[in-house]
């Protein structure tokens, strides 16, 4: 099939997923339990748009030409074909099932939750103030009630394991500052957790994907990066600052995939989006995610 007719049937497919926006939104919401006000301007817009990019790629898939040495009296040519790997099986993430941040967003059950919120020590109370604030004035309930802030849990297996980490925290030193708790008897509900502590704690060590953020502080920006580099996980990180040297510098040491800078947001298709360490192997997304699903053939042309 022509390039430019796969890059068609993409686009409708894109035409349709906005076609049918609310009934995609609705199913999401109905099966995670995340905010249909999200599912309606995040996830849904975000697999579009996908498929956009991806169709504008279709019919520009090309390798590399080169000229190579003689050898003898005979000259060389040399080019790479990208073939596709064929018919690929796919595990969708149960969190995100249409599009493949922040610490309370869908609940925390996002890979990229910004668990760990490490700051300098001068500020510490400050940031903590405004955590602990926004946690207790979020309205946790029906996630299709526009004036939701937070939904529920996917299951009860998930917010037992939340409820369990909860429990570590405490019983490892660290300072529960508000939530911690399941709300109410009915439903998968826990309230937005913050903690203060360190980064020997299970919380601050493991992945809970709920709602829990523990506070971490540094003094000097060499402890910040090495407490963010001490961890099993590198997916992304998040630098709030109005020092850009500062972040600059920062940028190029952190074990990361992915650096926010100044903010966070869903991944845009056409830059790749992957981890390191623990938080996956190759890339998704972009012209990364494209090659991925390819073979390089390497030709030798004589002549």
């Amino acid at each position: 099939m022509p390039g430019a007719e796969r890059g068609r049937i993409l686009s409708r497919a894109a035409d349709l997923i906005e076609q049918h926006a609310p009934e995609l939104s609705a199913l999401e919401t109905a099966e995670m339990g995340k905010l249909y006000a999200d599912t309606v301007a995040g996830d849904i817009p975000a697999a579009a748009a996908s498929f956009r990019h991806y169709a504008g790629w279709a019919d520009k898939i090309a390798g590399e030409a080169m000229l190579l040495p003689d050898v003898g009296p005979q000259h060389r040519f040399g080019y790479t074909l990208r073939q596709p790997l064929g018919v690929v099986g796919a595990i969708t993430p149960w969190n995100n099932p249409t599009v493949v941040m922040g610490n309370f967003y869908h609940q925390g059950q996002v890979c990229a939750a910004g668990t760990r919120v490490i700051v300098h020590e001068s500020i510490a109370d400050q940031v903590v103030e405004g955590l602990v604030e926004f946690a207790r004035g979020a309205v946790v309930g029906d996630p299709f009630d526009a004036a939701t802030t937070q939904g529920t849990i996917v299951n009860r297996k998930q917010l037992d394991r939340i409820l369990g980490y909860i429990d570590k925290g405490r019983a490892e030193g660290a300072e529960l500052l508000t939530g911690g708790v399941r709300v109410g008897d009915r439903g998968f509900f826990v309230e937005p957790t913050v903690f203060r502590g360190n980064n020997d704690l299970t919380i601050a060590r493991e992945e809970i994907f709920g709602p829990v953020a523990t506070v971490i502080t540094f003094k000097t920006t060499e402890e910040a990066v090495r407490l963010a580099n001490t961890t099993k996980y590198g997916l992304n990180a998040f630098i709030f600052s109005q020092n850009l040297s500062t972040v600059h510098s920062v940028i190029p040491q952190l074990r990361v995939g992915t650096v926010w800078v100044n903010g966070w947001g869903v991944p845009d298709p056409s830059l790749p989006w992957g981890g390191r360490e623990a938080s996956g192997i190759g890339r998704e997304l972009g012209r990364s995610g494209l090659e991925a699903f390819t073979e390089e053939k390497t030709v030798h042309l004589g002549y």
